[in-house]
């Protein structure tokens, strides 16, 4: 995708007139490529606050809500997190990007989005 770096820039203008002020939680959405957790075919739109499908009949969150959560969570560095429901692992390798370096636990049911966000994660480095 070759704008994306607009477009995350754009994504990233939104969520601030939104409301959305905490650093680690910017900061982490910033590194952390959301065209990389979404279909090949969808990548175009990743960056548009409004979720996208995945398999199973599941999505990835629209940036607002995932950003909102993160932000009222107060999130610091060196928490242990469960999440629950990986997904696509956009969620968890935000987190990731706030708690490190302590662990972030996530758990999904669904073989093939368990797969999905493995390959997902290990794209962008996620060691925690």
């Amino acid at each position: 995708m070759q704008d994306y770096k607009i477009k995350l820039k754009e994504l990233i203008n939104e969520l601030k007139l939104k409301g959305i002020y905490d650093k680690k939680v910017l900061n982490a959405i910033e590194k952390t490529p959301r065209h990389l957790f979404v279909p090949i075919d969808l990548q175009e739109e990743a960056y548009g606050d409004y979720p996208l499908p995945l398999p199973k009949g599941q999505t990835i969150s629209q940036p607002y809500t995932v950003a909102f959560m993160l932000q009222e969570l107060k999130l610091k560095k060196g928490l242990k997190v469960l999440e629950v429901g990986t997904g696509s692992g956009w969620n968890a390798a935000l987190i990731a990007q706030i708690v490190k370096p302590t662990t972030v636990y996530t758990t999904e049911i669904i073989p093939d989005l368990v797969k999905l966000a493995t390959n997902n994660i290990k794209k962008v480095k996620i060691k925690n």
